[in-house]
């Protein structure tokens, strides 16, 4: 027995790593992945929207503008509606940094980009009482207050910089 069937057995949500192309991701789909994590190409990303796979990306792919290795950008991506979810990578405050860079930029909504770094993760791995702000729901928020900092090359008119104000879980707040 194969270490995806029995994570499958248990309920848990299995993800790919770094799939390539449409192959990687029929293997992924084989082993009972429902998530694609940084697919490489937008090959892969399509074939994985296409078999209903949620579409992983880094946020800091979205913050630098574009991946540390050369592989797709997450913008790309976005603009052709196949990123579902951010992450953090390893860099925590990334999620709402990339959120208010995007907003910023016009390429979504504060509200569309929350559910990219809420919503959508939740749903994906099956956690139906959070990710939204609804009656029944966990109550886990974040309130945020934006900082527009100064002008920059690449910024000309600043951006809206996020500052975490107060950390809430099940309505309680903790932070």
């Amino acid at each position: 027995m194969t270490i995806a069937t029995l994570a499958t057995e248990r309920g848990i949500t299995l993800a790919a790593h770094d799939d390539a192309t449409v192959e990687h991701v029929e293997e992924s789909i084989g082993l009972g992945v429902h998530i694609s994590e940084f697919p490489t190409t937008i090959v892969a990303a399509e074939s994985a929207t296409r078999h209903g796979l949620r579409v992983v990306m880094g946020a800091p792919n979205i913050a630098r503008g574009g991946s540390q290795s050369g592989n797709v950008a997450a913008s790309d991506l976005l603009e052709r509606g196949l990123l579902h979810i951010l992450s953090s990578d390893y860099v925590p405050a990334s999620p709402l940094q990339a959120v208010f860079q995007l907003a910023a930029e016009g390429s979504l909504d504060l509200v569309a980009g929350a559910k990219l770094v809420s919503g959508n993760p939740a749903r994906a791995v099956g956690f139906d009482d959070r990710g939204e702000i609804a009656v029944n729901k966990r109550a886990d928020l974040v309130r945020v207050r934006p900082h527009s900092s100064s002008p920059t090359p690449r910024h000309p008119r600043g951006v809206d910089v996020p500052v975490v104000r107060g950390v809430y879980r099940a309505g309680t707040r903790v932070s």
